[in-house]
């Protein structure tokens, strides 16, 4: 996959000025080949592997503080295993399952992504994940991370994470729950509500919905 973009903004109009509160396309006045994307993948048998090895400004943004360079530029990497045909359990590194838009533009309706998704949760994890699904279209997921947006933990709690989900043919609704400590003290828990819903009106028009609310205890205060 090759993703290159060119974004202008009247107020920064200065080459390669950095919007810095954007994720992925931050770039003004500027050609930016944002990311070029390798993905591999096999199955055999119950187990499957899946690995991304992208490059490019959108590898650099997705490991912030310089967080582990030898990791710099897999996007994904997980092993899974299928424990029945409704049941599998997934390790590795991976995109979280909270919220509506995720981090490839290309599985969005938008090339630019909202303040939602830039503003209200974790964008990666390495970590464990478990899903079920049932006939009546009904899912369930449970989570354990190590911390959001990096590769190591850094205290000595871990996130949790849970999902339920319905779909059919023309509605889909999910809600998603994250929780733990975060940085370097057990008594910052940061969590994150999130539903988003999408109905399909038909061939050519849909309408979705998607909400979020936070919590920071702990955060630290400005003087």
């Amino acid at each position: 996959m090759l993703d290159v973009y060119y974004l202008y903004s009247p107020s920064r109009g200065q080459e390669g000025t950095d919007l810095s509160k954007r994720v992925y396309d931050r770039k003004t006045n500027d050609f930016t080949m944002n990311l070029f994307e390798i993905s591999l993948g096999a199955q055999v048998d119950n187990i499957s592997f899946y690995a991304e090895l992208d490059f490019g400004d959108f590898a650099e943004q997705n490991s912030p503080h310089n967080d582990d360079p030898s990791n710099h530029n897999i996007g994904e990497a997980y092993l899974s295993y299928k424990i029945s045909e409704s049941t599998s359990v997934s390790a590795g590194k991976m995109y979280t399952h909270v919220g509506y838009e995720v981090a490839k533009a290309m599985d969005n309706w938008n090339y630019s992504r909202s303040w939602a998704f830039t503003l209200a949760g974790p964008f990666w994890h390495e970590g464990v994940a478990l899903s079920h699904s049932y006939e009546n279209g009904l899912s369930v997921g449970a989570y354990v991370y190590d911390s959001w947006d990096a590769t190591s933990e850094n205290n000595a709690n871990k996130t949790v994470g849970a999902q339920l989900g319905y779909s059919n043919e023309k509605l889909s609704f999910y809600l998603n729950y994250i929780g733990g400590a975060e940085k370097d003290s057990s008594a910052n828990i940061k969590s994150v509500v999130e539903f988003n819903t999408q109905y399909q009106v038909n061939e050519k028009l849909a309408i979705a919905v998607n909400g979020v609310s936070g919590t920071n205890q702990g955060a630290a205060t400005p003087e």
